[in-house]
Parts: structure tokens; C-alpha cells; sequence
């Protein structure tokens, strides 16, 4: 077990977000901490697939490895990684951060059809986009643009690797507070609205690519806003 998490800080810092590429030291300390912590295997609302399962010799103890039952590396550095601006402390660091995977968090990477899984909120952007304005949808769709293939890595991600962590700290507040993932496809949406008119006046799939891919001036507020208090939709 050595041996694998010997190995975490270099995946971690390979997939971390340019933005924090100055905090790669204080992530990997919390994610090694995130590592060797079998509550979240227990308390995690999706299941987990552990690595090994060893028995000890002359023994009935069961070790998992590892012991948080979660291989996926590659997207839980950068969901901590906003957190290190937060907290100085590695447990504090450490104490939110398998809250917000338990409860959140690992909803983002599991395939299943219940509500507030993955699916749910990629169906969720669809009905949302296409309900909103289907021109733009349709529009899309005859230049051979899926939108989920655009808003997938926003959804997956949490914004984490889209956004300034500002913003991206200012999502999560509304998360937490409403304790509910739908407000990623409402966000996500409203960007496509925001970009409406320049999208609608595109005429190839690489200019509609280039309008939305970089969303990073985007402010979350103010985009949640127009969308959930706009007069024009029903929600």
C-alpha cells in the first residue's frame, strides 16, 4: 500500500489545474490524508471499488487498499484543489473535503439513472437548453454540435477547471446551501444563453467550439440569476 500511495502526488500534480499548479504541495498532503480514510468507503452515497482486498494471515481483518475505496485520482485533485485556498490547516483541508465527496462530490463520476447522479444532470442541461431556446439547440445540432459534448466537462468537474476559484468557491456555497448538483446544469445553461447570439450567428462547429471554450471571465451569480429569475422561462 506503500507503494500506491507513494504514487498519489505525482498523479495529483499531473492532472492538477494550471490555477493551483502553486498549491500542488498542500493538495497532495490533504489527498493522502483523503487516501487512507475508510469512512468515506462508508459514507460515500455511491458504491466504491476497492483496489485489493487482503485478508491477513491468521486473521478475519479485512484491509481494503485503498482505504477510501477511490481510484479516481485524476478528478478529485482538482474538485480538493479549490479548497487549499480556504484552508490553511491540512485537517480542516482534509474534513471538508470528504464531506463535500460524500455528499456531492462523487455523485459527478458514478453511472447510475438516480436523481442527481451524473445522467440526471446531463438530461437535466439538455431539457434546460432546449427548453430555454430551442434555435440555439437546434442550431447546434445542424452544425453537428452536440452541447453535452461541450458542457459535460463543466458538469464532471463541478467548474472546478473552468472558472476562477472565486467563482468556483461561489458555486459550491449555493451547492452546499441548497444541498442539491442542479444548479451545475442551471449554470451551465445559462452560459449557452449568455452566448446565444454570437452561437446562433456561428456557421461552422469550430467557431460555435471557440465561443464556448473558455468560460473562465464567466461570474456565477450574476449568470444563475438571469436564468432562475427570467421572466421568459418557467421553471
Amino acid at each position: 500500500m506503500g507503494f500506491l500511495c507513494a504514487s498519489i502526488p505525482r498523479q495529483s500534480s499531473f492532472y492538477l489545474c494550471h490555477s493551483f499548479v502553486n498549491y500542488s504541495g498542500h493538495c497532495n498532503r490533504a489527498l493522502t490524508s483523503f487516501y487512507y480514510d475508510s469512512w468515506i468507503g462508508q459514507k460515500s452515497v455511491t458504491p466504491n471499488v476497492n483496489l485489493i482486498e487482503s485478508q491477513l494471515l491468521g486473521g478475519t481483518s479485512i484491509c481494503l487498499i485503498p482505504p477510501c475505496c477511490l481510484l479516481d485520482f485524476r478528478g478529485l485533485i482538482n474538485y480538493m484543489a479549490p479548497l487549499s485556498f480556504v484552508y490553511n490547516n491540512v485537517e480542516d483541508f482534509h474534513a471538508v473535503s470528504r464531506i463535500l465527496y460524500t455528499r456531492f462530490w462523487c455523485r459527478l463520476s458514478a453511472i447510475s439513472s438516480l436523481p442527481g447522479m451524473v445522467l440526471h444532470l446531463c438530461k437535466l442541461f439538455e431539457n434546460l437548453l432546449a427548453h430555454s431556446s430551442f434555435d440555439l439547440f437546434s442550431h447546434m445540432l445542424s452544425l453537428g454540435v452536440k452541447p453535452l459534448d461541450i458542457a459535460f466537462p463543466w458538469l464532471h468537474s463541478a467548474f472546478a477547471r473552468c472558472l476562477e476559484v472565486e467563482q468556483v468557491l461561489l458555486l459550491w456555497d449555493r451547492i452546499i446551501g441548497f444541498g442539491d448538483l442542479d444548479l451545475l446544469p442551471i449554470l451551465a445553461t445559462s452560459v449557452f444563453l449568455f452566448r446565444a447570439e454570437s452561437i446562433l450567428n456561428a456557421k461552422t462547429e469550430t467557431e460555435i467550439q471557440v465561443l464556448l471554450s473558455d468560460i473562465s471571465q464567466m461570474k456565477v451569480v450574476p449568470l444563475l440569476q438571469a436564468f432562475l429569475f427570467s421572466e421568459s422561462l418557467l421553471i
